[in-house]
């Protein structure tokens, strides 16, 4: 059951987002939106 609420919580979110950190510095954040293929990515100054 407790797995059955989490998945239906997860199909409700349309918005995904990830963080890539090092170090307590977020190098990297990826968002991403169900249904679209393109996500938006912002970097951190040091790896641009």
């Amino acid at each position: 059951l407790a797995s059955q609420a989490i998945l239906g919580q997860l199909n409700s979110i349309n918005t995904v987002t990830s963080k890539i950190i090092y170090n307590s510095v977020t190098l990297a954040t990826v968002v991403g939106k169900r249904g679209q293929k393109n996500v938006a990515a912002t970097f951190h100054e040091s790896l641009k």
